[in-house]
Order: structure tokens, then C-alpha cells, then sequence
């Protein structure tokens, strides 16, 4: 009947009966009747015929058709109902699809369905991971993620922010970090803008957040001398302080002997010395123990010393808060905050020496006060005197004196 009405000239009619014969019947007969309609009627009529059964045919009748008509020969009908299999169906039926022939040996027309589904929006790509994952095609996930960099710089950030809002937030931190690496810079910067317009919440300080937390160490530095080629201060920075702050000790150092092998201008001492007179204590501690698990002293010291030019309670409260968070087999804090001392010994005068003495003492840090005493009175100090004769004074500023009554009396006595 469909050969008589394409004689008919009625193409249209031809058109919807073998294509409502291809969806309804079973799947032997529709490879059957294709077989019989070629060199019969025109391919171009089969082929919009079978894209109604690449939407409406269920998936598990579409997949075995599929197969059928590779088998039986039929290619090119076959990869018209892959590509529209591609560009319409769900994720979920497409990450089957391709399973489906990976199992059947049809490798070439898995890929082809690959690659033709990751032409559809940055949205169906969110879905698209997702339903790899739960077919357990986590390399297939990883690479459509890969590829999706190629894709135009709001696409890209379109998918970031779609890959997070969706929970994948590992997957939106791992297409940022290929940007930022593969990109040129002014593609750089209008990612970062994009990421700003599109998620004015977190912005792109906070997508670029979440990616330092999960990269690897040499990943980071490249985004960070990525950021800052674009002169993208803010976001380097951010890159920067999460990796020292956020992450583990060892990471963070193997992060910052990254940044001295590639000549990284934030090691500088002139830019060690602003962090250490600007930051906030709970950034500089996990700085300091990076930078000393790394073994850079000469960068230690350019961090340290100004540090003592702040208030001693900064001191005093740095140094606690490197005890607390150090939890390495070997503890460097306390070796490091002796170091501190020492340092404050070398650049303070008496008072503010005095100071943090006493600060020390107040919050029960005895033997780092009774550490800063034996410093400072060494032999050849020529502040040992001084220090001596003030630090006795204030301890016994509250004392009564021997000439006093209070002096005498007996508290045994007086508490019977």
C-alpha cells in the first residue's frame, strides 16, 4: 500500500502509514517491510517515516529495532533513528541507547549517538552526566564534560552554574578548572563575568571556591596564574586563600612549592609582608604551617616578622590557633611559635616584649612566656636588664609591700 500511494503521487499519506506500520508493529515486521520499500519508494520517504519511531517507539522496542536494522543491513535507516534518537529522546533513554550498542558491538554508532547528543542545550548536558553516572558510564560522563569547553563562553558558564544548582557540584568545579586552564585569557574574563551574571549569589568567587576545594595542587596554580595574567586580582586571591586555608596541610604545601617553581610573583617578600600585616589570623595559621611543611624558611621569615609588628594579642592568638589546627605526626607549631619569639625578640623593644609576656601568661601559655623570658634575659641582650626590672615590677605591682600591714598579716590565722 505505502509503494501504491508514492505511485499515487500521495507522498504525504505514504509517509504516515509507514510510519504509524513502523511504531505499532513489531520490530521483525518493521525491518521486514523496510527491506521489501528499498530501491521501491524513495529513501528520503523511509527516513522521515522512521523519525516518528525514533520518538514515539519505547525504549527498550527502539534499541532492539536499532540492532535489528544494523544487522539486517539497513545503516542508513538505522543512523537516521539514532540521530533523532540523539536530539530528542531523554538522557536517560540516550545513556541506554548507547550502552545498548556498546553490548551489541556497535561501537562506531555508540559514539556517533555520543557525540550528537552533546549538540543539544548546556541543560539536557546536566541530565545527560547524570544518567551516565547511573549507567555506571562514568568515563563517557567525564568526557562530555571535557568537550563541553569547546562550546561558547556563556554555554560554559551556563553549564557550571546548571551542573551546581543540579548538585553535581564536583562536575561544575571540574569544567571550571578546564576553562580556566584551556582558555585564552580574554575568554577568561568573560567567563568570569558570566559566572557573575548568571549566579549573582555565590559569583564567580564562589564557583572558583568550590573548584580549589576539590583540584589537585598543580591544577590550582594554573588557575591562579591563569587569573592573574587576566588581572583577575580578586579571583586569584580567592584561589589562593581557599587553597591555603581550606585544604590540608601537605596539599597546601605542595600548592605553594608550585608557586615557587614557576616563579610566582604572590611569593614574593614584598607580597608575603602585606599578607602578614592584612590577613586575618585564622588564614595566616594554616598559611604559616604550609609554608613551613613545604620547608620555606626564607618565605616563613618575610610572613613572621612583620606579624610581630600587629598587636601581641594577634600574636597570642595565632599562635593558639596553629595549635589547634596543627594535627600533622610531626607537630610543627610549636616549633614555629617558638620561632615566633624569637623573632619578636630580635625586632621588639622592652614594652611591647613586656606585653606579650604577659599576654602569654594570661591565657595560660606558660611555657611560651617563661620561653620569651629566657630569650630575651640571655646573656649580651642589651634589653635583658630593662625587661628584667619591668617585668618584676608589674608582677609585683599588686603585691603589698613589706612596710604595709597587709604584709603581715596571717591568713591562716584570719580565715579560722
Amino acid at each position: 500500500m505505502v509503494k501504491s500511494l508514492c505511485v499515487a503521487g500521495l507522498t504525504d499519506q505514504a509517509v504516515v502509514l509507514l510510519g504509524a506500520a513502523a511504531t505499532v508493529r513489531e520490530v521483525s515486521e518493521v525491518t521486514a517491510v523496510l527491506l521489501h520499500l528499498i530501491d521501491r519508494v524513495p529513501e528520503e520517504l523511509i527516513n522521515t517515516a522512521v523519525t516518528v519511531v525514533a520518538r514515539e517507539r519505547l525504549f527498550p522496542e527502539l534499541v532492539d529495532l536499532i540492532i535489528d536494522l544494523h544487522r539486517a543491513g539497513l545503516r542508513r535507516n538505522a543512523t537516521t533513528l539514532q540521530r533523532v534518537a540523539a536530539a530528542e529522546r531523554p538522557a536517560s533513554d540516550v545513556a541506554g541507547l548507547i550502552d545498548a550498542l556498546l553490548c551489541a558491538e556497535l561501537a562506531p554508532e555508540a559514539h556517533s549517538i555520543f557525540w550528537n547528543a552533546q549538540e543539544r542545550s548546556t541543560g539536557y548536558l546536566v541530565t545527560l552526566v547524570s544518567a551516565m553516572h547511573t549507567a555506571s558510564m562514568h568515563s563517557s560522563a567525564a568526557a562530555i564534560l571535557a568537550q563541553a569547553i569547546q562550546r561558547p563562553v556563556w554555554e560554559i558558564a551556563a553549564l557550571i552554574v546548571d551542573l551546581r544548582t543540579a548538585g553535581l557540584t564536583d562536575h561544575a568545579s571540574d569544567v571550571l578548572v578546564m576553562a580556566v586552564r584551556a582558555l585564552p585569557a580574554p575568554s577568561i574574563t568573560q567567563l568570569i563575568g558570566c559566572l557573575d551574571e548568571r549566579d549573582p549569589w555565590d559569583g564567580a568567587v564562589g564557583h572558583l571556591g568550590a573548584a580549589t576545594r576539590v583540584c589537585r595542587a598543580q591544577e590550582a596554580v594554573q588557575m591562579l596564574t591563569a587569573l592573574h595574567d587576566c588581572r583577575l586580582t580578586v579571583h586569584a586571591d580567592a584561589v589562593f586563600w581557599c587553597t591555603v586555608e581550606e585544604r590540608p596541610t601537605g596539599h597546601a604545601a605542595a600548592f605553594l612549592l608550585h608557586l615557587v617553581a614557576a616563579g610566582h610573583p604572590c611569593l614574593s617578600a614584598e607580597t608575603l609582608r602585606n599578607h602578614a600585616q592584612r590577613q586575618g589570623v585564622s588564614a595566616l595559621a594554616p598559611f604559616i604551617l604550609a609554608m613551613d611543611a613545604a620547608g620555606l624558611s626564607s618565605e616563613l621569615n618575610a610572613v613572621l616578622l612583620p606579624i610581630m609588628t600587629r598587636p601581641a594579642l594577634d600574636a597570642i592568638t595565632l599562635m593558639k590557633q596553629m595549635l589547634r589546627i596543627d594535627g600533622t605526626i610531626n607537630p610543627s607549631a610549636d616549633r614555629i611559635n617558638t620561632r615566633l619569639l624569637r623573632c619578636a625578640t630580635d625586632s621588639q623593644g622592652v614594652a611591647d616584649l613586656i606585653n606579650l609576656c604577659m599576654g602569654l601568661e594570661a591565657e595560660g601559655m606558660f611555657s611560651y612566656s617563661s620561653a620569651l623570658e629566657y630569650m630575651v634575659m640571655a646573656p649580651h641582650n642589651p634589653m635583658a636588664d630593662a625587661f628584667a626590672a619591668e617585668l618584676r615590677r608589674i608582677r609585683r605591682k599588686h603585691h603589698p609591700g613589706w612596710w604595709t600591714p597587709a604584709f603581715w598579716k596571717d591568713p591562716v590565722r584570719e580565715n579560722r
